[in-house]
C-alpha cells in the first residue's frame, strides 16, 4: 500500500513542476504600460476602442508572443514608477519628456499642441510674448513640446500668468475653469480636445486660438528594465509591419485621426 502512495505521489509531482513553469513563463511575458487616460491614444483599458497607441503595442507585442497589461496612472505618477522600474514602459511620451527613458526608432504618431479660447474670446496665439496678458491652464508634468522650455518652466511660480494642474481630472477641470472664466485660454492636444469635447456635445462653446508647438510621441520603456532595449526593437518592428501591410491606416481611421505627413 505505501509502495503504491508513493508511486502516486511521483506521478503528482511533474504536473505541479510544469504547471507552475507554464505559470512562470505566461508573467515574463506580460508587458505592463502605463498612462493617464489620454484619448484617442490611450483610452479605457479593456474596451474595444483602448486607443490607437495601445493597439499599435497590442499588435506588436502579440507577434512576439507578449500581452500588453495596460493601466492608467496619473502622468507624474506614470513617469516616476517608469522610471524606477516599477513597470515596463509609458504610453504617449516625447524625447524631451522622458530623456532617459529607452524610444524606439520611429514616434508612433505626430501630435500639435494648441491653445483655446472661450468663443467669445478675441485672443489669439502670436508668439510668446502674446501669453504675457492672459492666465494660461497647463497640467503639470506634460512637455506641451517647445512651450514647456520657453514659457511654461520659466513661469511656474507666477500664478498671474499660469494655472497649473495635476491629477486623473486635470484636463476636464481646466475645460471648466475656462467656461467659469478662471483662466484665459488652456493647451492642450487638438485630437484630445476634439474627442473630449465631442463626447460631451459642446465643442462650439470653445474655439482653437493658434499652434503652440508640434511633438512626436511614442511608447518608451524603463532605463531600469534589462529588456528595455528588445521592447523598443518590437514596438519598431510591429510599426514597420503595421505601416507596410496597411493595417495602420485602418487603426487612424477607427480613431478619427489623420495619416501624418511623411
Amino acid at each position: 500500500m505505501k509502495l503504491r502512495i508513493f508511486r502516486m505521489l511521483l506521478l503528482f509531482i511533474p504536473v505541479v513542476s510544469i504547471s507552475y513553469a507554464s505559470s512562470t513563463s505566461d508573467q515574463a511575458k506580460e508587458i505592463t504600460l502605463v498612462a493617464d487616460q489620454w484619448c484617442p491614444y490611450n483610452c479605457v483599458p479593456g474596451t474595444e476602442r483602448p486607443g490607437l497607441l495601445v493597439e499599435i503595442a497590442n499588435y506588436s507585442f502579440s507577434q512576439e508572443g507578449y500581452k500588453i497589461n495596460y493601466i492608467v496612472r496619473p502622468w507624474i505618477r506614470s513617469i516616476l514608477t517608469v522610471r524606477n522600474g516599477d513597470y515596463d514602459g509609458i504610453i504617449g511620451t516625447g524625447r524631451d519628456e522622458t530623456p532617459d527613458f529607452i524610444f524606439p526608432d520611429e514616434p508612433l504618431y505626430s501630435i500639435e499642441h494648441v491653445f483655446y479660447v472661450k468663443n467669445t474670446s478675441d485672443w489669439r496665439f502670436s508668439g510668446f510674448k502674446s501669453l504675457q496678458n492672459i492666465n494660461l491652464g497647463a497640467i503639470k508634468n506634460y512637455s506641451y513640446g517647445s512651450l514647456l522650455k520657453e514659457y511654461i518652466e520659466p513661469n511656474q511660480a507666477n500664478i498671474a500668468r499660469l494655472t497649473i494642474l495635476h491629477g486623473d481630472d486635470a484636463f476636464s477641470r481646466l475645460v471648466e475653469l475656462l467656461k467659469i472664466d478662471r483662466i484665459d485660454a488652456f493647451v492642450e492636444e487638438s485630437n484630445i480636445v476634439l474627442n473630449y469635447l465631442t463626447g460631451l456635445n459642446s465643442y462650439e462653446d470653445i474655439k482653437s486660438a493658434g499652434v503652440a508647438s508640434k511633438e512626436d510621441i511614442y511608447i518608451a520603456f524603463s532605463p531600469k528594465k534589462r529588456n528595455a532595449k528588445l521592447y523598443a526593437n518590437i514596438l519598431s518592428k510591429g510599426l514597420k509591419e503595421l505601416k507596410s501591410s496597411g493595417k495602420l491606416d485602418h487603426l487612424l481611421l477607427k480613431y478619427s485621426l489623420l495619416k501624418p505627413p511623411k
